[in-house]
């Protein structure tokens, strides 16, 4: 019941859901009395999953309103947790009072843990030799996500916390083994791994990126040395692309051909997106703006898609007027064009210019303003 936002959690860097921060309404006296109200702990236990349940599918569709679910379920954990020490579910329990915990202290609402306690509930269950397995996984793996994000900041000894990010990583796959997974498509180290580099390609330190992509490009864990392969090889070719215009050719999900070469003496945005990826979502306005006030001063973009279905890619992009080409090839993550980019987190916006050279790959910082200047641009 619990993995749903785990997964969520876990593959989105600990990113909830692209919406208002802004605190949720508190549930009314009568909403808070479930666990008064139930007179059994497997009539709460059920209680909490179908909220939960209900929570995870709100998430997913940015739906704002189960907001509100939140104070209610981390109520109710905790009260389980408490009233049945014993019960087969505790554990469960407890985990949720640590994931829900982190909703609503990323969410700013009244009754959120301190990042303190909220450290000290993943660790408890981390350090529980009681505990399942899978959930002392999810625990340690919260921990590793914690730790990259500390690193991330900068504050303190970067260096130091940097290091001790890694060697939690190395800890949680000999605790756990190179294959273990919680469930989904890859190991979770793999994870764990994607999130560091992701982490420190984001840093200054580029040494230091350099230096982990070159050792885990050797790791024994075959998904995990592919993956740093990849990226070492997405970056040659991004030096390459500073010397010679960037060659993009394909078909389009509705048919268009599509070729930067022909595309030179105008401005270009590459919009690597997703429908299920929120962030993309909320920067579809910006982009459909830019498009109409800048597509007749010579401005193109060309969408490169993660999505799956594409029956969902095409309605999207009707109903909110993106009338540009889109490369649809039903791979997600997998995607042909972003992979052979090494790119490992959407929205990501590259402008190329009327020679078609690369500009930059953080378009999406100033949009409006790279593009004006490079349609100044001889």
């Amino acid at each position: 019941m619990h993995k749903s936002i785990f997964y969520f959690l876990l593959l989105n860097g600990g990113i909830a859901f692209a919406v208002d921060p802004s605190p949720a309404p508190a549930p009314s006296g009568a909403a808070q009395d479930d666990v008064a109200a139930s007179k059994t702990p497997d009539a709460l236990w059920a209680h909490i999953s179908d909220q939960t349940k209900a929570l995870s599918d709100g998430m997913r569709q940015q739906d704002r309103s189960v907001v509100a679910l939140i104070p209610k379920i981390l109520t109710d954990a905790k009260g389980f947790a408490a009233q049945y020490p014993t019960d087969p579910h505790v554990w469960e329990a407890k985990m949720l009072v640590g994931q829900i915990g982190g909703l609503a202290l990323r969410l700013h609402l009244d009754n959120a843990p301190t990042p303190e306690q909220l450290t000290q509930e993943f660790t408890d269950i981390a350090n529980a030799k009681d505990a399942p397995k899978i959930l002392r996984a999810e625990a340690t793996a919260f921990l590793v996500s914690e730790a990259l994000q500390l690193a991330h900041a900068g504050t303190g000894d970067a260096g130091a916390n940097w290091d001790a990010a890694d060697a939690k990583i190395a800890a949680f796959e000999k605790e756990f083994g190179p294959d273990f997974t919680f469930g989904g498509a890859h190991p979770a180290i793999v994870v764990l791994r994607a999130q560091q580099l992701s982490a420190l390609k984001d840093s200054p330190d580029t040494a230091r990126y350099q230096a982990t992509l070159q050792k885990l490009s050797g790791d024994t864990q075959l998904e995990v040395a592919a993956m740093a392969s990849q990226q070492l090889a997405a970056q040659k070719k991004m030096a390459e692309l500073k010397t010679k215009p960037l060659d993009l050719k394909f078909t389009a999900v509705d048919g268009t051909m599509v070729d930067l070469a022909k595309l030179r003496g105008k401005v270009v945005l590459i919009d690597f997106w997703a429908t299920w990826c929120g962030p993309c979502v909320g920067e579809v306005p910006n982009v459909v703006a830019a498009y109409k006030k800048y597509h007749d001063q010579g401005f193109e973009i060309v969408g490169i898609s993660l999505d799956q279905d594409k029956d969902k890619l095409l309605a999207f992009t009707k109903n909110n007027g993106m009338v540009w080409p889109q490369y649809f090839d039903g791979q997600g993550w997998e995607n042909a064009i972003s992979k052979s980019f090494g790119i490992r987190s959407i929205p990501a916006m590259w402008l190329v210019g009327k020679n078609g050279f690369l500009i930059t790959t953080d378009a999406r910082e100033d949009l409006t303003g790279e593009i004006e200047k490079a349609l100044k641009a001889p």
